[in-house]
């Protein structure tokens, strides 16, 4: 299996209102992870019992529909 290579990249975030490092995925030019996001992310549980994490609007790297 080969890996994709990936970059370290600050990205504004807008939550935070400041930079934040996420990883870039070069192989699909997208960004695939953030180091502080578990710091503005929340989760509840829904009514069949599985827990949902809501990350807020606008993120970069977790857009809409995204864990």
């Amino acid at each position: 299996m080969r890996r994709s290579p990936v970059l370290v990249v600050a990205v504004l975030c807008p939550h935070h209102g400041r930079p934040v490092e996420a990883v870039l995925n070069t192989a699909i030019e997208r960004l695939v992870d953030c180091r502080e996001k578990d710091g503005c992310a929340t989760r509840t549980e829904g009514e069949d019992g599985l827990i949902v994490t809501v990350r807020p609007a606008g993120c970069p790297v977790f857009r809409d529909g995204q864990a």
